[in-house]
Protein backbone atom coordinates (compact mmCIF):
# COMPACT_ATOMS: atom_id res chain seq x y z
CA UNK A 1 0.00 0.00 0.00
CA UNK A 2 1.34 3.90 -0.63
CA UNK A 3 0.40 6.07 1.51
CA UNK A 4 -1.58 9.06 -0.13
CA UNK A 5 0.58 12.32 0.65
CA UNK A 6 -1.31 15.76 1.51
CA UNK A 7 -2.25 17.59 -2.57
CA UNK A 8 -5.22 19.82 -3.19
CA UNK A 9 -6.71 19.60 -6.31
CA UNK A 10 -9.74 22.45 -8.05
CA UNK A 11 -12.41 20.38 -9.86
CA UNK A 12 -14.59 21.70 -12.04
CA UNK A 13 -18.61 21.77 -11.05
CA UNK A 14 -21.32 20.81 -14.23
CA UNK A 15 -24.39 21.59 -15.26
CA UNK A 16 -25.90 23.57 -16.09
CA UNK A 17 -23.99 26.98 -14.02
CA UNK A 18 -20.71 26.12 -13.00
CA UNK A 19 -18.98 27.24 -10.07
CA UNK A 20 -16.19 26.41 -8.01
CA UNK A 21 -14.77 25.95 -4.89
CA UNK A 22 -11.29 25.67 -3.75
CA UNK A 23 -10.90 22.50 -1.53
CA UNK A 24 -8.89 22.42 1.25
CA UNK A 25 -7.55 19.43 3.27
CA UNK A 26 -8.97 19.67 6.97
CA UNK A 27 -6.93 18.20 9.91
CA UNK A 28 -5.75 14.44 9.83
CA UNK A 29 -7.39 14.06 6.25
CA UNK A 30 -5.24 12.93 3.25
CA UNK A 31 -7.25 12.33 1.19
CA UNK A 32 -8.57 14.92 -1.78
CA UNK A 33 -12.47 16.03 -1.26
CA UNK A 34 -13.25 17.10 -5.07
CA UNK A 35 -16.91 19.21 -5.28
CA UNK A 36 -18.99 18.63 -8.58
CA UNK A 37 -22.30 20.05 -7.44
CA UNK A 38 -24.96 20.19 -10.13
CA UNK A 39 -27.94 22.54 -10.24
CA UNK A 40 -31.15 19.63 -9.73
CA UNK A 41 -34.36 20.44 -11.57
CA UNK A 42 -37.79 18.50 -11.73
CA UNK A 43 -36.72 16.94 -8.56
CA UNK A 44 -39.17 15.93 -6.13
CA UNK A 45 -38.03 14.31 -2.86
CA UNK A 46 -34.98 13.85 -0.68
CA UNK A 47 -33.46 10.78 0.64
CA UNK A 48 -31.10 10.05 3.76
CA UNK A 49 -27.80 10.19 0.87
CA UNK A 50 -28.37 13.48 0.11
CA UNK A 51 -29.54 12.97 -3.44
CA UNK A 52 -32.71 13.99 -5.14
CA UNK A 53 -34.65 11.44 -6.49
CA UNK A 54 -37.54 11.34 -9.27
CA UNK A 55 -40.76 9.89 -7.67
CA UNK A 56 -41.68 7.98 -11.08
CA UNK A 57 -39.05 5.77 -13.27
CA UNK A 58 -37.89 6.94 -16.54
CA UNK A 59 -39.30 5.06 -20.19
CA UNK A 60 -36.72 3.03 -21.68
CA UNK A 61 -38.18 5.43 -25.15
CA UNK A 62 -37.23 8.55 -23.26
CA UNK A 63 -34.73 10.73 -25.36
CA UNK A 64 -34.46 8.73 -28.25
CA UNK A 65 -35.93 8.70 -32.11
CA UNK A 66 -38.92 6.66 -32.92
CA UNK A 67 -37.48 4.32 -35.29
CA UNK A 68 -34.57 1.92 -34.66
CA UNK A 69 -31.72 2.32 -37.04
CA UNK A 70 -30.96 -1.01 -37.24
CA UNK A 71 -31.28 -4.54 -35.73
CA UNK A 72 -28.46 -6.46 -34.40
CA UNK A 73 -27.69 -10.22 -33.58
CA UNK A 74 -25.40 -11.90 -31.34
CA UNK A 75 -21.95 -13.77 -32.65
CA UNK A 76 -23.59 -16.29 -35.09
CA UNK A 77 -19.93 -18.12 -34.53
CA UNK A 78 -17.16 -17.53 -32.40
CA UNK A 79 -13.58 -17.99 -33.30
CA UNK A 80 -11.82 -20.21 -30.70
CA UNK A 81 -8.65 -20.21 -32.35
CA UNK A 82 -7.17 -17.26 -30.12
CA UNK A 83 -7.39 -17.56 -26.32
CA UNK A 84 -9.56 -15.20 -25.04
CA UNK A 85 -8.53 -13.96 -21.35
CA UNK A 86 -8.05 -10.92 -19.28
CA UNK A 87 -4.32 -10.13 -18.85
CA UNK A 88 -2.37 -7.12 -17.70
CA UNK A 89 -4.96 -5.77 -15.11
CA UNK A 90 -3.58 -2.42 -13.51
CA UNK A 91 -5.05 -0.04 -11.07
CA UNK A 92 -5.79 3.77 -12.43
CA UNK A 93 -7.50 5.39 -9.43
CA UNK A 94 -10.28 5.16 -7.16
CA UNK A 95 -12.91 7.32 -5.66
CA UNK A 96 -15.72 6.97 -2.66
CA UNK A 97 -19.37 9.19 -2.85
CA UNK A 98 -19.69 11.42 -0.08
CA UNK A 99 -22.77 11.51 1.93
CA UNK A 100 -24.40 14.84 2.26
CA UNK A 101 -26.77 16.95 -0.07
CA UNK A 102 -23.73 18.96 -2.35
CA UNK A 103 -22.35 15.91 -4.68
CA UNK A 104 -18.88 15.60 -3.96
CA UNK A 105 -16.03 12.81 -4.13
CA UNK A 106 -13.47 11.79 -1.87
CA UNK A 107 -9.98 10.75 -4.44
CA UNK A 108 -8.69 7.96 -3.99
CA UNK A 109 -10.36 7.30 -1.10
CA UNK A 110 -11.03 3.40 -0.05
CA UNK A 111 -14.05 0.81 0.37
CA UNK A 112 -15.15 -0.37 4.10
CA UNK A 113 -13.20 -2.85 5.62
CA UNK A 114 -13.72 -6.71 6.01
CA UNK A 115 -13.65 -7.49 9.99
CA UNK A 116 -13.74 -10.82 12.01
CA UNK A 117 -16.85 -11.14 14.23
CA UNK A 118 -18.34 -14.24 15.09
CA UNK A 119 -21.13 -16.64 14.63
CA UNK A 120 -23.92 -17.12 14.88
CA UNK A 121 -25.34 -13.38 14.62
CA UNK A 122 -28.76 -12.59 13.36
CA UNK A 123 -29.54 -9.07 11.21
CA UNK A 124 -32.94 -7.49 10.39
CA UNK A 125 -34.22 -7.70 6.69
CA UNK A 126 -32.66 -4.76 4.56
CA UNK A 127 -35.28 -1.92 4.29
CA UNK A 128 -35.36 1.83 2.76
CA UNK A 129 -33.74 2.74 -0.74
CA UNK A 130 -30.58 1.60 -2.59
CA UNK A 131 -28.34 2.77 -4.92
CA UNK A 132 -28.13 0.94 -7.89
CA UNK A 133 -26.29 3.14 -9.80
CA UNK A 134 -24.80 5.59 -7.22
CA UNK A 135 -23.27 7.54 -10.35
CA UNK A 136 -26.33 8.51 -12.20
CA UNK A 137 -27.72 9.10 -9.02
CA UNK A 138 -25.33 12.00 -8.00
CA UNK A 139 -24.37 12.99 -10.95
CA UNK A 140 -26.94 12.73 -13.97
CA UNK A 141 -25.83 14.20 -16.70
CA UNK A 142 -22.24 12.94 -16.67
CA UNK A 143 -22.09 9.47 -14.43
CA UNK A 144 -19.01 8.75 -16.29
CA UNK A 145 -17.22 11.48 -15.18
CA UNK A 146 -16.05 10.73 -11.92
CA UNK A 147 -13.52 8.20 -13.69
CA UNK A 148 -11.66 10.99 -14.96
CA UNK A 149 -11.40 13.11 -12.15
CA UNK A 150 -10.24 10.31 -10.13
CA UNK A 151 -7.26 9.04 -12.90
CA UNK A 152 -4.52 11.43 -12.71
CA UNK A 153 -2.75 10.70 -16.27
CA UNK A 154 -3.27 7.96 -18.62
CA UNK A 155 -3.01 7.56 -22.55
CA UNK A 156 -6.88 7.68 -23.44
CA UNK A 157 -6.20 7.38 -26.77
CA UNK A 158 -4.98 4.46 -26.43
CA UNK A 159 -7.92 2.49 -24.62
CA UNK A 160 -10.84 0.77 -27.30
CA UNK A 161 -13.97 1.08 -24.22
CA UNK A 162 -14.43 3.02 -21.20
CA UNK A 163 -17.50 0.97 -19.29
CA UNK A 164 -19.17 0.01 -15.90
CA UNK A 165 -18.46 -3.17 -15.00
CA UNK A 166 -22.67 -3.37 -15.34
CA UNK A 167 -22.48 -2.28 -18.57
CA UNK A 168 -20.08 -5.08 -19.79
CA UNK A 169 -22.73 -7.38 -18.23
CA UNK A 170 -25.40 -6.62 -19.74
CA UNK A 171 -23.68 -7.14 -23.04
CA UNK A 172 -22.65 -10.43 -22.15
CA UNK A 173 -26.06 -11.39 -21.65
CA UNK A 174 -26.84 -9.92 -25.17
CA UNK A 175 -23.96 -12.17 -26.67
CA UNK A 176 -25.37 -15.16 -24.64
CA UNK A 177 -28.59 -15.30 -25.80
CA UNK A 178 -29.46 -14.57 -22.08
CA UNK A 179 -33.54 -12.39 -21.30
CA UNK A 180 -32.15 -9.60 -19.01
CA UNK A 181 -34.03 -6.26 -20.51
CA UNK A 182 -31.19 -3.11 -20.89
CA UNK A 183 -30.16 0.19 -22.35
CA UNK A 184 -27.03 2.15 -22.80
CA UNK A 185 -25.82 4.43 -24.37
CA UNK A 186 -22.63 5.39 -26.87
CA UNK A 187 -20.70 7.56 -27.79
CA UNK A 188 -17.54 7.90 -29.95
CA UNK A 189 -14.28 9.57 -28.09
CA UNK A 190 -11.74 10.36 -30.18
CA UNK A 191 -10.77 7.69 -33.26
CA UNK A 192 -11.76 4.49 -31.55
CA UNK A 193 -12.66 4.71 -27.98
CA UNK A 194 -16.28 3.74 -27.26
CA UNK A 195 -17.96 5.94 -24.10
CA UNK A 196 -20.61 2.85 -22.88
CA UNK A 197 -22.95 4.73 -20.42
CA UNK A 198 -25.03 2.47 -17.68
CA UNK A 199 -28.72 3.57 -17.88
CA UNK A 200 -31.45 2.34 -15.27
CA UNK A 201 -35.16 3.43 -15.33
CA UNK A 202 -34.97 3.58 -11.58
CA UNK A 203 -31.19 4.82 -9.65
CA UNK A 204 -32.79 4.00 -6.59
CA UNK A 205 -34.66 0.83 -5.53
CA UNK A 206 -36.65 -0.68 -2.42
CA UNK A 207 -35.03 -2.58 -0.68
CA UNK A 208 -35.65 -6.44 -0.81
CA UNK A 209 -37.75 -7.04 2.38
CA UNK A 210 -36.48 -10.55 2.25
CA UNK A 211 -32.88 -10.03 1.69
CA UNK A 212 -30.02 -9.41 4.18
CA UNK A 213 -27.23 -8.31 1.49
CA UNK A 214 -27.10 -4.46 2.69
CA UNK A 215 -26.91 -4.78 6.35
CA UNK A 216 -24.71 -7.56 6.39
CA UNK A 217 -22.19 -5.74 4.35
CA UNK A 218 -22.36 -2.60 6.85
CA UNK A 219 -22.34 -5.37 10.05
CA UNK A 220 -19.48 -7.48 8.52
CA UNK A 221 -17.31 -4.19 7.66
CA UNK A 222 -16.10 -0.75 9.14
CA UNK A 223 -15.38 2.35 7.37
CA UNK A 224 -11.87 2.81 6.48
CA UNK A 225 -9.88 5.60 8.25
CA UNK A 226 -10.77 9.39 6.59
CA UNK A 227 -13.69 7.76 4.71
CA UNK A 228 -16.22 7.44 7.65
CA UNK A 229 -18.77 9.65 5.54
CA UNK A 230 -18.51 7.48 2.01
CA UNK A 231 -21.26 6.39 0.81
CA UNK A 232 -19.82 4.23 -1.64
CA UNK A 233 -16.50 3.24 -3.52
CA UNK A 234 -15.11 2.64 -7.10
CA UNK A 235 -12.27 1.01 -8.00
CA UNK A 236 -11.21 2.28 -12.00
CA UNK A 237 -8.62 -0.73 -13.80
CA UNK A 238 -7.24 -1.24 -16.93
CA UNK A 239 -6.87 -4.73 -18.97
CA UNK A 240 -6.06 -6.15 -21.67
CA UNK A 241 -9.28 -8.21 -23.59
CA UNK A 242 -7.79 -10.31 -25.93
CA UNK A 243 -6.15 -7.18 -27.72
CA UNK A 244 -8.61 -4.73 -26.44
CA UNK A 245 -8.08 -2.09 -23.96
CA UNK A 246 -10.23 -1.86 -21.56
CA UNK A 247 -10.91 0.88 -18.76
CA UNK A 248 -13.48 -0.23 -16.55
CA UNK A 249 -15.21 1.30 -13.34
CA UNK A 250 -16.85 -1.21 -10.39
CA UNK A 251 -18.43 -0.68 -7.12
CA UNK A 252 -15.81 -2.16 -4.65
CA UNK A 253 -18.09 -3.83 -1.60
CA UNK A 254 -14.90 -3.93 1.02
CA UNK A 255 -11.27 -5.14 1.03
CA UNK A 256 -9.19 -7.32 3.52
CA UNK A 257 -7.42 -5.55 6.14
CA UNK A 258 -3.69 -5.04 6.05
CA UNK A 259 -1.99 -7.92 7.52
CA UNK A 260 0.43 -5.55 9.31
CA UNK A 261 -2.77 -4.76 11.03
CA UNK A 262 -1.64 -0.89 10.13
CA UNK A 263 -4.31 1.41 9.93
CA UNK A 264 -3.32 4.19 7.77
CA UNK A 265 -4.19 6.37 5.03
CA UNK A 266 -3.52 4.42 1.51
CA UNK A 267 -3.94 5.67 -1.80
CA UNK A 268 -3.53 2.31 -3.01
CA UNK A 269 -5.49 -1.05 -2.13
CA UNK A 270 -3.80 -4.08 -3.54
CA UNK A 271 -6.18 -5.68 -5.83
CA UNK A 272 -5.92 -8.75 -4.07
CA UNK A 273 -7.19 -6.98 -1.20
CA UNK A 274 -10.29 -6.89 -2.69
CA UNK A 275 -13.74 -9.44 -1.88
CA UNK A 276 -17.36 -9.09 -3.17
CA UNK A 277 -20.20 -9.41 -0.31
CA UNK A 278 -23.23 -11.42 -0.59
CA UNK A 279 -25.93 -13.65 1.22
CA UNK A 280 -27.82 -16.31 0.24
CA UNK A 281 -30.14 -18.84 2.13
CA UNK A 282 -28.98 -22.17 3.90
CA UNK A 283 -31.88 -24.31 2.22
CA UNK A 284 -31.45 -22.45 -1.14
CA UNK A 285 -28.66 -24.25 -4.35
CA UNK A 286 -26.77 -21.28 -5.04
CA UNK A 287 -25.26 -20.37 -8.76
CA UNK A 288 -21.97 -18.20 -8.90
CA UNK A 289 -22.16 -18.37 -12.49
CA UNK A 290 -23.26 -14.57 -12.73
CA UNK A 291 -20.98 -13.68 -9.56
CA UNK A 292 -18.06 -14.91 -10.92
CA UNK A 293 -18.43 -13.09 -14.18
CA UNK A 294 -19.13 -9.71 -12.28
CA UNK A 295 -15.99 -10.76 -10.64
CA UNK A 296 -13.96 -11.38 -13.50
CA UNK A 297 -14.67 -8.38 -15.04
CA UNK A 298 -13.96 -6.42 -12.25
CA UNK A 299 -10.94 -8.29 -10.95
CA UNK A 300 -11.99 -9.10 -7.80
CA UNK A 301 -10.38 -12.13 -6.93
CA UNK A 302 -12.33 -13.64 -3.77
CA UNK A 303 -15.89 -13.91 -2.67
CA UNK A 304 -17.35 -13.68 0.80
CA UNK A 305 -20.53 -14.81 1.79
CA UNK A 306 -22.86 -15.34 4.72
CA UNK A 307 -24.97 -18.42 4.87
CA UNK A 308 -28.52 -17.50 6.86
CA UNK A 309 -31.88 -18.85 8.04
CA UNK A 310 -34.62 -16.04 8.28
CA UNK A 311 -31.96 -13.45 8.91
CA UNK A 312 -30.03 -16.11 11.63
CA UNK A 313 -25.94 -16.68 10.07
CA UNK A 314 -24.47 -19.46 11.43
CA UNK A 315 -21.68 -19.36 8.61
CA UNK A 316 -19.46 -17.23 6.67
CA UNK A 317 -17.38 -18.58 3.82
CA UNK A 318 -14.60 -17.49 1.62
CA UNK A 319 -14.19 -18.47 -1.48
CA UNK A 320 -11.98 -17.96 -4.78
CA UNK A 321 -14.18 -17.73 -7.10
CA UNK A 322 -11.85 -16.80 -9.86
CA UNK A 323 -10.29 -20.05 -9.75
CA UNK A 324 -13.36 -21.57 -10.90
CA UNK A 325 -15.14 -22.45 -13.34
CA UNK A 326 -12.36 -21.53 -16.18
CA UNK A 327 -13.65 -22.42 -19.14
CA UNK A 328 -17.35 -21.27 -18.26
CA UNK A 329 -15.75 -18.23 -18.42
CA UNK A 330 -13.72 -18.15 -21.32
CA UNK A 331 -16.66 -18.92 -23.53
CA UNK A 332 -18.29 -15.72 -22.33
CA UNK A 333 -15.55 -13.29 -22.58
CA UNK A 334 -15.22 -14.77 -25.82
CA UNK A 335 -19.17 -13.86 -26.62
CA UNK A 336 -18.29 -10.38 -24.84
CA UNK A 337 -14.81 -9.81 -26.88
CA UNK A 338 -16.78 -10.41 -30.35
CA UNK A 339 -19.86 -8.10 -29.30
CA UNK A 340 -17.58 -5.44 -28.15
CA UNK A 341 -16.04 -5.36 -31.54
CA UNK A 342 -19.12 -5.19 -33.43
CA UNK A 343 -20.50 -2.12 -30.85
CA UNK A 344 -17.11 -0.12 -31.94
CA UNK A 345 -17.45 -0.62 -35.54
CA UNK A 346 -21.17 0.60 -35.14
CA UNK A 347 -19.80 3.10 -32.94
CA UNK A 348 -17.02 4.47 -35.25
CA UNK A 349 -19.19 4.39 -38.82
CA UNK A 350 -21.55 6.83 -36.56
CA UNK A 351 -18.80 9.43 -36.08
CA UNK A 352 -18.07 11.74 -33.53
CA UNK A 353 -21.51 13.55 -33.75
CA UNK A 354 -23.39 9.90 -33.23
CA UNK A 355 -25.29 9.61 -30.41
CA UNK A 356 -26.43 5.98 -30.27
CA UNK A 357 -28.20 3.69 -28.12
CA UNK A 358 -28.76 0.41 -27.48
CA UNK A 359 -32.14 -1.08 -26.29
CA UNK A 360 -32.21 -5.08 -25.68
CA UNK A 361 -35.95 -6.14 -25.01
CA UNK A 362 -37.47 -9.22 -25.27
CA UNK A 363 -34.29 -10.44 -26.48
CA UNK A 364 -33.99 -8.57 -29.50
CA UNK A 365 -31.09 -5.65 -29.75
CA UNK A 366 -32.14 -2.33 -31.67
CA UNK A 367 -29.89 0.38 -32.47
CA UNK A 368 -31.69 4.04 -31.86
CA UNK A 369 -30.41 7.48 -32.54
CA UNK A 370 -30.88 9.75 -29.27
CA UNK A 371 -32.76 12.89 -30.15
CA UNK A 372 -30.60 14.90 -27.63
CA UNK A 373 -26.99 16.27 -28.92
CA UNK A 374 -25.92 15.83 -25.15
CA UNK A 375 -22.24 14.30 -24.81
CA UNK A 376 -21.82 11.48 -22.43
CA UNK A 377 -18.86 13.86 -21.30
CA UNK A 378 -17.69 17.43 -20.94
CA UNK A 379 -15.90 18.75 -24.43
CA UNK A 380 -12.74 19.35 -22.10
CA UNK A 381 -12.76 15.75 -21.62
CA UNK A 382 -13.35 14.55 -24.72
CA UNK A 383 -10.63 16.35 -26.04
CA UNK A 384 -8.17 13.93 -24.07
CA UNK A 385 -8.84 11.19 -26.71
CA UNK A 386 -7.34 12.82 -29.04
CA UNK A 387 -3.72 11.64 -30.45
CA UNK A 388 -2.12 14.81 -30.09
CA UNK A 389 -3.06 15.06 -26.87
CA UNK A 390 -3.07 11.57 -25.68
CA UNK A 391 0.42 11.01 -24.39
CA UNK A 392 -0.54 10.61 -20.41
CA UNK A 393 -2.26 13.58 -19.90
CA UNK A 394 -2.55 15.14 -16.78
CA UNK A 395 -6.13 15.58 -15.64
CA UNK A 396 -4.81 18.41 -12.83
CA UNK A 397 -3.55 20.38 -15.63
CA UNK A 398 -7.05 19.60 -17.65
CA UNK A 399 -8.96 20.81 -14.61
CA UNK A 400 -7.31 23.99 -13.90
CA UNK A 401 -7.26 25.21 -17.82
CA UNK A 402 -11.14 24.78 -17.05
CA UNK A 403 -11.24 26.64 -14.32
CA UNK A 404 -9.36 29.59 -15.63
CA UNK A 405 -11.26 29.74 -18.94
CA UNK A 406 -14.67 30.19 -16.84
CA UNK A 407 -13.02 32.65 -14.17
CA UNK A 408 -11.83 34.79 -16.72
CA UNK A 409 -15.56 35.56 -17.63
Amino acid sequence: MVTLQNTTRKCSKWYPKVQHKNPSSKGRSRHIEKDISLKRRQLHHRIGLGAWVCNSPRKVMHGLDPQPLQTIHPPATVDDSQKVEITGTRYLGSYSWLKGRKPAILVPGAPRIWTHRPTPFTLPPDSGYQACDFNALRLPPYPLLPIFIAVDAFDWASADVVADCHSLLYLMAFANGQRRDFRMDLQLAGSKTILCTRWEPRVLMNSNPSGYGRNFELMRTRPALGCEHAASHHRVITYDLAGMKMVVRAEVDACLPDPNGKAAYVQEVPQSALVELTTKRKSRNQRWSYKDMQMCLSQTPDLIYGVHQNGVFNEVVKKKNLDNVKGHREFKLRLLRGALEDVQQLVIRSGLRGRLTLVYEDMVMKVYQRNLENSLLPEEYLEMFQPKASIFIDLLDSSSRTLSKIEAT
